[in-house]
């Protein structure tokens, strides 16, 4: 499997994860995934200013973890991004309080 179907499926995984472990529904961000697919529409997040509302809402419940900015700094999807992507991921998260330890 290409590593940018695994990250789609990652995300979508990620996604059910919110779904059943909090009280967040991320509609819009999966909109974008089912029509763009997930590294677009992580692409489409990550550059925006303020954060998306999907970001903050888990950052306030303590689940950074399952923001695409964290999904994409994982090991294993790293060079589906640029640097400056990366870069851009790992700033927002620890402005937020958040390091995975992956990057």
């Amino acid at each position: 499997m290409d590593r940018e179907r695994a990250y789609d499926l990652a995300i979508r995984d990620m996604i059910q994860t919110v779904l059943a472990e909090t009280d967040y529904r991320p509609r819009a961000f999966m909109q974008m995934v089912a029509t763009h697919g997930a590294k677009v529409a992580t692409l489409r997040l990550l550059h925006t200013e303020p954060p998306p509302e999907g970001f903050t809402t888990l950052w306030e419940i303590g689940r950074l973890d399952l923001t695409a900015e964290a999904h994409m700094l994982r090991p294993e999807f790293k060079q589906l991004f640029t640097e400056t992507d990366r870069n851009a991921a790992r700033k927002r998260l620890r402005a937020y309080g958040y390091y995975s330890g992956e990057d």
